[in-house]
């Protein structure tokens, strides 16, 4: 069985995101604060996020959300 990638590669030091975020084109960090049972994250983000960091919201709600009818145009 695969343990999958070490939590070593998937964490980055603030000098290397720094470095990666000069870079043209910049990555796109997205801010996914969520606990189990707990307040939306929207709070604490807007207390402190990384610069230009985007806010995702309740990712939840998108996997568990009921089906919406979709718009045909028609």
């Amino acid at each position: 069985m695969n343990p999958g990638p070490s939590r070593d590669r998937l964490l980055v030091s603030a000098e290397a995101l720094a470095a990666e975020l000069a870079r043209d084109p910049a990555p796109v960090l997205l801010d996914v604060r969520w606990r189990l049972g707990g307040p939306p994250g929207i709070d604490s983000y807007r207390r402190g996020h990384l610069p230009g960091a985007l806010y995702v919201g309740s990712w939840s709600n998108w996997i568990a959300d009921p089906a919406r009818p979709v718009a045909t145009g028609a």
